[in-house]
């Protein structure tokens, strides 16, 4: 019997409680068992920095059992940023710990009454003041935790300045300098509200799979498919995830000037700045944590010029796109001084990036101008303004205060901007020009979490292979498909970077070796439904309705101005109806009675209607 851990910071208290049975066996962990545990445990209406508000910490059976791509922890709860549903997906060793302490996660509701870190023995908790951590920045203050902890091998886990002040960009960054974030809708800016600096876990449980033989052969498939691959395995060693910059600018999917358009003038200089970064500076290529056969994670450090000193991770293409063509800079180290800043600080890159680039246009429009920007010159192309700007937002100093707030909040503030805020349900949008990709379009616009690129899958790579981004038939049941594929991947817990040898077949065979339990293909299919329709169902619970599955009105209204997709906007409406329907929610957007009926979810849905 698998167990949950309740962590009340207000009263400094705990408990243990068993995870009833038909919880595993239809929402395996991680991802499915995060929303189902949120959608129980989060009232309707429930202001997202409230102290009841939950704050999850999930893992899944590939946990601890030593499968291969297996270093992932899934965070749950409402946002801060948003106001609806969110779910993040770090790397690191919170996951194998919460598992070899006989959890399949871990739940934080309350407010600490002052400063407050958590170390998690097994199942034993202690609450330790974090006053003199408060304010420290994130791998000084996880590394102080970690110290005083005094448990070798611990998992690490925390915020920084940016969450303690509040920033709604604030992120959870895990492992210390290793920078890994639960990155996306202020999930920082929750633990800052909570005094809940960070948490220290470790577990010794000793776990094994159900059945031996049947693991190993999955383990031997994916280091034979690694073996047979060389090309593919060595894309993510030597260049990380930032390795097509300039194909995606070729085919028009960089978004480029706060997403004027697809294809930046300068993506090759960023290219040829990223190569010339890691030829002349001295970098490690380092696994997210255990078991990971082919790392993808590459940390590095400026040793001279105009930002000597800038260590990065990375940078991921995430950061690249939101600091690089999306702010039209095309100097990597600059690009790498930012991300340290928010690394440092605890703040969502993309969503720091996308919201800098937004100011940008604001001021080169003329909706903002100097004296609202402490002086900054802030146009496109001024890297030293972009450095700035980001100190700002994670100061929470002047413009930089509303910025951190994101775009959405930002655009009601500033006349007239409304139109260039580019967000879905109030999160920033990933690095996917949508007017090169229908697919991707309709991804972010029925995304649970807003402007994700991947939660529901990433049908702009899929398009970019076939070049059926412009076609409109058949994306409802593309995204049907990736998503079923992501949630199971998030309720294994994988990685998604390990999609190569671990393809949906894969991960069942995996489910069946680690649980022992017989999943067919039709019910790991029923799963990934089932935790869609939840999610859902979640965000209609919250006021959500098909109105605010959109776009913002440029890609909806301004045709593509330049390069191979020119002339495009994104017809939303019918794309919509298709994925609806894919998904088996009527023209609402709610899931049918009869959908929820087949899902085991009706009567869940009534209970806490």
């Amino acid at each position: 019997m698998q167990r949950i851990l309740r962590v009340d910071l207000t009263s400094s208290t705990y408990r243990i409680e068993e995870l009833p049975e038909n919880l595993e066996e239809e929402y395996v962990g991680g991802r499915g068992l995060g929303i189902r545990l949120l959608f129980e445990n989060c009232p309707r209406g429930l202001d997202p920095l409230d102290p009841a508000n939950p704050l999850i910490f999930s893992a899944g059976p590939a946990q601890g059992v030593g499968a291969l791509y297996s270093p992932k922890t899934v965070l749950t709860t409402k946002s801060p940023l948003t106001g609806v549903y969110l779910r993040c997906v770090s790397g690191g060793s919170l996951g194998i710990a919460l598992r070899k302490s006989g959890l399949y996660s871990l739940i934080i509701t309350g407010k600490a009454p002052r400063p407050t870190y958590i170390v998690l023995r097994n199942q034993e908790v202690e609450f330790r003041s974090a006053e003199h951590l408060w304010g420290a920045s994130v791998a000084d203050s996880q590394n102080g935790m970690l110290t005083e902890a005094g448990i070798s091998g611990a998992a690490v886990l925390g915020i920084g300045p940016a969450g303690e002040k509040g920033v709604k960009l604030a992120c959870v960054l895990a492992e210390a300098e290793r920078y890994r974030a639960f990155g996306r809708g202020g999930a920082g800016a929750l633990m800052g509200s909570k005094n809940l600096k960070g948490l220290v876990a470790h577990g010794n449980k000793r776990l094994a799979p159900a059945r031996p033989e049947a693991f190993a052969e999955v383990k031997e498939s994916i280091r034979a498919f690694i073996k047979n691959n060389p090309q593919w395995t060595q894309r993510w060693k030597v260049h990380g995830t930032g390795a097509d910059v300039v194909h995606l600018s070729k085919i028009g999917l960089l978004p480029t000037r706060n997403w004027q358009t697809g294809s930046f003038e300068r993506a090759e200089a960023i290219d040829v700045g990223l190569s010339q970064f890691f030829q002349e500076n001295p970098r490690k290529v380092i696994a997210c944590g255990p078991n990971c056969p082919n790392p993808c994670s590459h940390y590095a450090t400026i040793t001279s010029g105009e930002y000597a000193g800038a260590k990065a991770r990375g940078p991921e293409y995430e950061t690249i796109y939101s600091f690089g063509s999306n702010c039209g800079v095309d100097r990597m180290d600059a690009i790498i001084a930012a991300g340290q800043i928010c690394d440092e600080h605890g703040l969502d890159t993309m969503s720091t990036g996308v919201a800098v680039a937004f100011a940008m246009e604001c001021f080169e429009r003329g909706l903002i101008g100097k004296k609202d920007t402490d002086g900054l010159e802030l146009r496109f192309g001024n890297y030293e303004a972009m450095l700035a700007m980001v100190a700002n937002i994670a100061e929470r100093k002047g413009l930089g205060a509303l910025l951190g707030e994101g775009v959405r909040k930002a655009s009601q503030e500033i006349p007239g901007s409304e139109g260039i805020a580019m967000h879905t349900k109030g999160l920033e949008l990933g690095g996917y020009e949508a007017r090169a990709s229908n697919g991707q379009a309709l991804s972010f616009a029925l995304c649970p979490i807003g402007g994700s690129h991947g939660v529901m899958g990433l049908p702009a790579r899929v398009e970019s292979l076939d070049g059926s981004g412009g076609k409109m038939e058949g994306k409802g049941q593309l995204v049907r498909n990736l998503t079923i594929d992501k949630v199971l991947f998030d309720s294994a817990v994988v990685c998604q970077f390990g999609a190569g040898p671990l393809r949906r077949a894969v991960i069942g065979q995996l489910l069946r070796a680690i649980t022992g339990r017989d999943w067919s293909d039709a019910d790991l299919e029923r799963l990934g439904m089932r935790v869609a329709a939840l999610e859902r169902m979640f965000n209609v619970r919250e006021g959500l309705t098909r109105d605010e599955d959109t776009l913002p009105r440029r890609l909806l209204e301004q045709a593509m101005p330049t390069g191979p997709t020119a002339g495009r906007t994104v017809n939303i409406e019918p794309l919509k109806d298709d994925g609806y329907a894919a998904l088996g929610w009527d023209q609402s957007g709610i899931p049918t009675e009869q959908l929820l009926a087949g899902l085991n979810l009706k009567s869940l849905t009534q209970e806490y209607a």
